[in-house]
């Protein structure tokens, strides 16, 4: 199973529409729970962060975290692992219910097996994320989900493959344990639902898919 860049998820359904409109309500209504860079306070996160976002860490990035770590203890916590504690991930667990669960967020926790760190991340233009694996032992079991919600065909998803812009209406399974990274040179923000799941639950969606519309 290990042996792919991309899978393009076309086995999962779901309702695009309910998508755009769950991302809109956090705009309007859940900007309090954003999880913002300037909320890093440790100095080696502040130190990673600032690595691989490739000296672009000053653009305005930003994240709902969804499912919010059992590490959280209340702090706002990133749409992509930002609030947690490395050391103690392969022990946390993942909330099922809070306040960003609702619409298709709950339908999605209800219905996919093992997901686990759900979020909403936005890259802004110009933002990048320097080449990488995640290869650490927290990772390795791990596949990533991403739904994109609004792109443009400028922003990237780079791998050894090459570079590849991931269209709205479909989920794509990514090996991140591959080299990868992102890069938007568009004018417009890059807005992904993304989550983890197990590796034997990813074959699942791989293979007979789910319907969460």
């Amino acid at each position: 199973m290990n042996d792919f860049d991309i899978i393009r998820l076309d086995k999962i359904k779901f309702n695009f529409n309910e998508l755009l409109e769950y991302y809109n309500i956090l705009e309007k209504n859940f900007s309090h729970l954003k999880w913002k860079t300037d909320f890093i306070k440790d100095q080696n996160q502040l130190e990673g962060v600032k690595y691989y976002t490739d000296g672009t860490f000053d653009l305005p990035w930003y994240s709902w975290g969804i499912q919010i770590s059992s590490n959280s203890q209340g702090q706002i916590e990133g749409g992509w692992r930002a609030g947690t504690d490395p050391s103690k991930i392969p022990e946390e667990t993942y909330t099922t219910s809070g306040p960003l669960v609702f619409g298709i967020a709950k339908k999605m926790i209800d219905k996919i097996p093992s997901i686990s760190q759900l979020g909403l991340v936005v890259h802004p233009p110009g933002g990048k994320i320097i080449e990488h694996q995640d290869i650490a032992p927290e990772d390795i079991n791990l596949y990533t989900v991403h739904i994109p919600i609004v792109t443009n065909d400028k922003a990237f998803w780079i791998n050894s493959s090459g570079r590849h812009v991931l269209e709205p209406g479909f989920a794509y399974l990514l090996n991140t344990h591959r080299v990868h990274g992102t890069d938007n040179q568009g004018s417009t923000p890059r807005i992904h639902l993304l989550f983890r799941t197990t590796i034997e639950s990813a074959e699942t969606l791989v293979n007979e898919g789910i319907d969460i519309s």
